[in-house]
């Protein structure tokens, strides 16, 4: 009889020793991926801001991305998580400084803040779309230093400082003068090659990344010991 009630309350340690364990094992899973969750978010939202910072825009920044395994809604004792970016091409080229040349072999055309923003097709503009019609033919000055220059000849500039339209009766007066405000208006610098600025790191980026991983997971061990005692 002694010997059934022993029998028993060992069954009885066992079990509940075992349920202690799968909780803190739960306990630890869901620590691990808070952890691992909170160090991709933030590793995004910086990569996020220097792209914006750099000038890319919020559309580049917003196509950098997180995914975590599990998913959101579980939990794993070894969790993972990547960043990634949908504008791939771009980062890549600016994390490298990439020279960038023309796909024909001549110049790249650079505009200036002078040349207006849309084309005769409504794209970004560029030489082969830009509206001589309305501003001006372009004429190609040639410099043995620096960039080389598309113009446009007795033009002028707005006060929103960009070119100004054609004048219908020209830029002369009848005694043979230039109109007021009139001047050649430079469209487009030329260059033989363009290196993309270095904005990005992204060696750098992995090891901080790695060190705030390993910090928000010791941190989650400090706060369960401390719910334990």
């Amino acid at each position: 009889m002694l010997r059934g009630v022993l029998m028993r309350v060992k069954f009885e340690v066992q079990k509940k020793f075992s349920v202690a364990l799968d909780l803190k094992r739960i306990a630890i899973e869901r620590g691990n991926t808070r952890a691992v969750r909170e160090s991709v978010n933030t590793v995004k939202q910086r990569l996020r801001g220097q792209t914006i910072g750099s000038g890319l825009g919020r559309r580049v920044a917003n196509a950098w991305r997180s995914k975590m395994y599990p998913d959101r809604k579980s939990s794993a004792a070894n969790p993972a998580g990547i960043v990634y970016t949908r504008a791939q091409k771009i980062i890549d080229g600016f994390s490298r400084g990439t020279p960038i040349k023309s796909k024909d072999g001549f110049f790249l055309a650079v505009a200036t803040e002078l040349a207006p923003k849309r084309g005769n097709d409504g794209k970004r503009i560029s030489p082969s779309n830009f509206p001589e019609w309305k501003y001006g033919r372009l004429e190609f000055v040639y410099r043995q230093t620096g960039p080389s220059f598309l113009i446009v000849r007795d033009s002028g500039i707005t006060k929103s400082g960009r070119a100004s339209r054609k004048r219908k009766n020209g830029s002369r007066v009848k005694s043979g003068a230039y109109r007021k405000g009139t001047a050649d208006v430079i469209m487009f610098l030329l260059y033989p090659q363009v290196r993309l600025r270095k904005v990005f790191d992204l060696d750098r980026e992995a090891r901080l990344a790695n060190v705030l991983l390993h910090r928000k997971v010791r941190l989650q061990l400090e706060r369960l010991q401390y719910d334990n005692q």
